[in-house]
C-alpha cells in the first residue's frame, strides 16, 4: 500500500467501484432468481443428449454448452442446463432438475455452486474497492496534514527531466491501462539520482509532450523524504 493514493487516481477506483457495484447487482438477481424458485424445482435424472462447443472469433475461447434430455410422464424434454465438466459424455446420466411450471427449463446443483461463488466473489471485489478508495482518501487526506503541519522549507519545487511515458499494465479497466510519466532528478548535493511517477493518467500525453516541447516537469519535493512528492501534470495533458 506504499504510496499507493499516489499511485492509482480516484477516476480509476470509481470506474472498479461501478464494476464492482454492477457486478455484485447482476450475481445478486442471478443468486436471488436461484433461492426463489427453490421450491419450484423437482430433482430427476437426465441425459446428456449433446455437447456443442461455440468458439469465440476475438479471443478463441471455447464455451461448451451441455444439452439434456428427461421424460416427466409420458413426455421427454431436452434443454440446455447451466453447467458443463470435461467429464460429460453424450449418452451419460446426470442428476438435473426442473421447474414445475416450465417442465422446458432445467439446471444442476454444480451450476448453482458457480452463481453462489460468483456472488461472493463480486462482494470481495466490492469490499477491496471500497477499502482501496478509503485507503486513498485517507493518504490524501494524511498528506495534506503533513503538508499543513511541516514547515514549507522542507519543501522545494525541482524540475525533474522527463524520460519516458510507460502504459502501466498493472491496472486494467475495460482492457485499457492507463499512462505514467517517468521523470528524473540529480540532487546536486548528493549527486543521487531520483525517479518520480506520475498518477494515472487515461489518455496518452506523449503527442501534448511532443507538440510542446515539453522537457521537464515540477516536482514538489519533500527535502527530508524523496518519497513524498506531487508531480505537477499540465491541464493540456490530462
Amino acid at each position: 500500500m506504499r504510496n499507493f493514493h499516489k499511485r492509482v487516481s480516484y477516476l480509476t477506483l470509481i470506474i472498479l467501484l461501478v464494476i464492482a457495484i454492477t457486478s455484485c447487482i447482476i450475481s445478486s438477481i442471478l443468486y436471488y432468481a436461484s433461492s426463489y424458485n427453490e421450491k419450484n424445482k423437482v430433482y430427476t435424472t437426465a441425459t446428456i443428449s449433446k455437447i456443442d462447443e461455440v468458439k469465440d472469433e476475438n479471443t478463441t475461447e471455447i464455451t461448451h454448452l451441455t444439452y439434456v434430455k428427461y421424460t416427466i410422464g409420458k413426455k421427454t424434454y431436452e434443454a440446455k442446463i447451466n453447467y458443463y465438466d470435461q467429464t460429460y459424455k453424450v449418452g451419460q446420466e446426470i442428476k438435473i432438475y426442473y421447474y414445475k411450471d416450465d417442465h422446458t427449463k432445467a439446471g444442476t446443483e454444480e451450476g448453482e455452486h458457480i452463481s453462489i461463488a460468483s456472488f461472493v466473489a463480486s462482494i470481495i471485489f466490492l469490499v477491496i474497492t471500497i477499502i482501496a478508495i478509503i485507503v486513498k482518501h485517507k493518504g490524501i487526506k494524511k498528506d495534506k496534514e503533513r503538508e499543513f503541519s511541516i514547515s514549507k522549507e522542507n519543501f522545494m519545487t525541482i524540475h525533474a527531466r522527463y524520460v519516458e511515458t510507460l502504459i502501466n499494465s498493472d491496472v486494467t479497466v475495460f482492457g485499457s491501462h492507463p499512462y505514467n510519466i517517468i521523470c528524473e532528478w540529480r540532487n546536486p548535493v548528493d549527486k543521487k539520482k531520483y525517479r518520480f511517477v506520475s498518477e494515472d493518467l487515461w489518455k496518452s500525453p506523449q503527442r501534448k509532450i511532443l507538440e510542446k516541447s515539453i522537457t521537464t516537469f515540477e516536482v514538489n519535493l519533500d527535502k527530508t523524504n524523496a518519497e513524498n512528492y506531487t508531480m505537477i501534470i499540465p491541464d493540456i495533458l490530462k
